[in-house]
């Protein structure tokens, strides 16, 4: 195995107060080091006793050089910690193991690492996650006491006590199945027939309710789960049993840890991707959330009747969490985003049209500020070369857009009064037409049969302004025509296939075709509704239409627009630290560095530097 294919991998470390030593079983080094992984030891320290942000620092400082993470075995959680009262069976506390491993896990997590949790660790991933624990299974459990099995057993650890089934569709199972498989290990014939592994087991606490984004995935024959895994497709298990002790004598367990030497190499190339890579996410919808009590550095949330999506009744109520903030773009490794000024198409009198200038200018002004006033976090780019100034800093870059002309009212001079801002694009149209251009949303009832003659003026002038023309949610009409009227590329920032999701928003086969034609780009959407109908869009999804367009007129005319903050946001990919996940599945389906360097950022600036050397010729003639 060569050198850089060797992945480091953590182990939490348990903690002796008594005798004032840090521990931990030789079996957990030894089955990681059979799997072919560099086993690396956390001590844990008392977190929750030092300053917070000196604690975060330090917390990061131990994640950065690691791959994956084993969080292992050992003594009860502190019950104050999880917000319980005690009970009298509890067994042994290390509320300093506690304060130590709670912020690691959810900075793990953050940071979408790979997560492996053994017996401790499977309750403490559950309990990072929401979910609850028996504090004592014996006196707690709603079982008759005479089925109950054993959970602590007597014998030697490389000895199994019961079995555990496991569930068909899960990721656990395709493991321990291709393994066996692959390996023609005796057993395989019980475990093809059965879904059963015999496990041991050392435990007298227990997962009693799954947390968020997680669900059972094994049990044994009493109902005690006994495994869990990430519904979302994350590089997320936790078992109840101890697998590292059974390594020799039950070789399918090693399984388990190869899987997770794999996603951890996977992750560390990965993060060598977006390490290399200029990483821009076409569109977002962020500055909705100034009315709430959003905080551009760590996020924030809104009451939904606040922003411009429709809510009725009590819905208008419910808070919404945001999506885009510095801090989970620096977790995931994005570089960029474009802020858009949405502008809720309404009336086009001269009031409505007024109002909607002077909200794109508010909106426009406030994103600047904020981007100023965290100048050591980030900076408002209006070129590629401040953008790789950016990232060369470490700080993150943010891009200005308007998403609906409807804010240039019928004065097409403002076009020049945004450019002056560093406006990237302008996005010719929303839900609804403007006096620029039909929507995709009317498109049976055309009032312009596409673009205006003032909208074909508002093109041209931002061409000259060099302000690239973004047609998503335009008419297919409105489509064709931009492709005809403008002088430089355009791009759709926020657009998916029609041929996997027919919505009225996304585009044909010829419409693609049509615009790489023109050297363009569309940014892929992460909007659920425009990846798949009649259910739940995950990160697959993504995935197939990014296959979809690369195989249809190539890798050069791809970008991502989530929509984050815009009702963005699917399983799996659900805000800017997760757009780390899209591109982690992209490698897994053999995207190449070049591929993804394209993908992420480098077809988008292809098309910007057109238009702005385009408009700079235009200025000097």
């Amino acid at each position: 195995m060569k050198h850089q294919q060797i992945p480091y991998i953590g182990i939490s470390g348990n903690f002796n107060e008594e005798q004032g030593q840090h521990l931990l079983a030789k079996t957990y080094v030894n089955a990681i080091l059979k799997a072919g992984a560099c086993p690396v030891i956390l001590p844990a320290f008392p977190a929750a006793n030092t300053d917070p942000t000196f604690s975060q620092a330090l917390i990061d400082k131990i994640l950065a050089p690691l791959d994956a993470i084993v969080f292992s075995g050992g003594g009860d959680f502190t019950p104050e910690l999880i917000g319980e009262e005690r009970i009298e069976a509890l067994g042994s506390l290390n509320p300093l193991r506690d304060e130590f491993e709670f912020p690691l896990i959810r900075r793990a997590l953050d940071l979408q690492m790979p997560i492996l949790g053994i017996c401790r660790g499977e309750q403490l991933l559950n309990l990072a996650l929401g979910g609850k624990i028996y504090q004592d299974l014996p006196s707690e459990y709603k079982a008759d006491a005479e089925s109950l099995l054993q959970h602590s057993q007597s014998q030697a650890r490389e000895e199994c006590s019961h079995s555990v089934e496991l569930a068909e569709d899960s990721l656990l199972f395709s493991i321990f199945d291709s393994y066996l498989s692959k390996h023609q290990q005796t057993g395989l014939e019980n475990f093809a027939k059965n879904k059963n592994l015999r496990v041991n087991s050392f435990h007298h606490q227990a997962v009693k309710s799954v947390g968020k984004g997680l669900r059972s995935v094994a049990w044994s024959k009493d109902g005690v789960i006994e495994a869990v895994e990430s519904t979302e497709g994350k590089a997320i298990i936790g078992v109840q049993w101890h697998p590292e002790c059974l390594v020799d004598s039950q070789l399918e367990m090693r399984a388990l840890f190869e899987w997770l030497r794999n996603e951890a190499l996977l992750y560390r190339n990965t993060r060598e991707v977006m390490k290399r890579s200029i990483s821009i996410d076409l569109h977002c919808d962020a500055p909705m959330f100034f009315e709430g009590n959003y905080d551009l550095l760590r996020g924030g949330n809104i009451e939904r009747g606040k922003i411009d999506f429709d809510a009725q009744g009590e819905e208008a109520l419910e808070l919404v969490d945001n999506r885009v903030d510095l801090q989970k773009m620096q977790d995931g490794g994005l570089d960029a985003v474009v802020m858009a000024a949405y502008i809720k198409q309404l009336g086009r009198d001269e009031a409505g049209l007024q109002a909607a200038t002077e909200k794109a200018r508010r909106l426009l002004h406030e994103t600047i500020a904020r981007t100023q006033a965290l100048s050591d976090d980030c900076e408002l780019v209006c070129d590629e070369g401040g953008l790789r100034a950016c990232k060369a800093s470490g700080r993150r870059a943010v891009l200005l857009g308007i998403e609906n002309a409807y804010a240039l009212g019928k004065d097409a001079s403002l076009v020049d009064e945004f450019a002056k801002l560093g406006l990237c694009y302008i996005t010719l149209c929303h839900n609804g037409h403007n006096d620029v251009c039909d929507s995709a949303s009317q498109a049976n009832e055309p009032e312009h049969n596409g673009i205006g003659a003032y909208g074909q003026e508002i093109v041209e002038r931002m061409n000259r302004a060099g302000i690239i023309v973004d047609l998503s949610h335009a008419s297919e009409k409105s489509f064709y025509d931009a492709l005809q009227y403008s002088q430089t590329p355009i791009i759709c920032s926020h657009s998916s296939v029609w041929q996997l999701c027919q919505h009225r928003r996304n585009l044909k086969d010829e419409q693609i075709k049509a615009l790489a034609a023109k050297g363009g780009v569309m940014g892929i959407c992460l909007y659920g509704g425009f990846l798949a109908k009649g259910r739940e869009a995950n990160i697959k999804d993504a995935v197939a239409h990014i296959n979809y367009v690369r195989n249809l007129v190539g890798i050069d005319y791809l970008a991502i627009g989530s929509d984050f903050d815009g009702g963005g946001g699917i399983v799996g990919c659900n805000h800017s630290a997760e757009i780390f996940n899209l591109v982690r599945e992209l490698l897994r389906e053999g995207y190449s560095q070049e591929d993804l360097d394209k993908l992420l950022g480098g077809n988008f600036l292809r098309v910007w530097n057109k238009v702005k050397s385009y408009a700079k010729s235009y200025q000097h003639e």
